[in-house]
């Protein structure tokens, strides 16, 4: 595979984090859950990057418009959408 500009493979995906989320997490942080904040940024995020629609705790949510996939980190249930055209 070749790489683009920023080394990164072109079948790549980007993880973009809004606003709410951000702060969300850092809430969860405070509220002492460093460890879940940590493995999503560690573990989750980089097998996102790879394969968004697929893992061990990755699960596509039914009758969702548009298509949403959701990933579980012990009790804590995140929610993305894959944009496969961009």
């Amino acid at each position: 595979m070749r790489a683009n500009e920023k080394g990164r493979s072109l079948h790549e995906y980007r993880i973009f984090e809004t606003d709410q989320f951000a702060r969300d997490l850092k809430g969860i942080a405070r509220a002492g859950h460093q460890d879940v904040v940590r493995k999503l940024r560690t573990v989750v995020y980089p097998q996102l990057i790879r394969h968004p629609h697929f893992g061990p705790h990755i699960r596509t949510l039914k009758n969702y418009a548009p298509e949403t996939w959701r990933c579980r980190i012990g009790a804590w249930r995140f929610f993305h959408e894959i944009d496969d055209d961009e």
